[in-house]
C-alpha cells in the first residue's frame, strides 16, 4: 500500500520536473527565434551579438513576468480588501438593526 503511494509520488514528481524543463526548453527556442528574426538572417548562437539580444530579451522576459506576477499580487489584494469592506459593512448593519431592537 505504502509502495504504491510512493511510486504515484515519484512518478508525479518526475512528470513535474519533466514538464518543468520542457517549458524552460520550448521559452529558450523562443528567445532565440525571437533575436534570429531580429537580426533577419541565420547567426550563430556564439556571435557577441547573438548573446548580448539574447541576454537583452531575457532580461525583458523576466521584467514581463515581474510585472505580471505583482499585477496579479495587487488584484489579490485590492479583492481581499474589497470582501474584508463588504463583512464590515455587513456587521455593521447586524450591529444597528440589533441596537434598534433595544
Amino acid at each position: 500500500m505504502k509502495m504504491d503511494e510512493w511510486s504515484t509520488e515519484l512518478r508525479a514528481k518526475i512528470a513535474k520536473k519533466e514538464a518543468e524543463l520542457e517549458a524552460a526548453r520550448l521559452r529558450k527556442e523562443r528567445l532565440v527565434e525571437e533575436v534570429r528574426r531580429h537580426f533577419g538572417f541565420k547567426i550563430s548562437p556564439h556571435d557577441e551579438r547573438f548573446k548580448e539580444m539574447l541576454a537583452q530579451k531575457e532580461k525583458e522576459d523576466k521584467k514581463k513576468k515581474k510585472e505580471a506576477k505583482k499585477q496579479a499580487r495587487m488584484e489579490k489584494l485590492t479583492s481581499m480588501f474589497q470582501k474584508n469592506v463588504a463583512k464590515d459593512k455587513n456587521e455593521e448593519q447586524v450591529t444597528d438593526s440589533t441596537k434598534s431592537v433595544e
